[in-house]
């Protein structure tokens, strides 16, 4: 379910999206001071997490973002 979705927003994206969904400057800044904070920063795009309707999904969507950070398959 969670590879559906993660696999649906890829597939979708249009060239106008493609520009919404570029990692920003900002961005790369926050990632940069929270890897200076903490061992290991995950991003969760917004657009993945709106598309996810139940705390079930929810939960497994984290799951499997950090599975697959430590290369563990789900």
């Amino acid at each position: 379910m969670v590879q559906r979705i993660i696999n649906h927003n890829i597939e979708d994206s249009s060239s106008s999206q493609d520009a919404r969904l570029t990692r920003t400057i900002k961005t790369e800044l926050r990632d940069f001071l929270l890897a200076k904070q903490c061992a290991k920063v995950v991003t969760v795009p917004y657009f993945e997490w709106g598309a996810l309707n139940s705390l079930e999904e929810r939960k497994a969507y984290v799951e499997y973002k950090l599975a697959k950070e430590v290369g563990i398959e789900v």
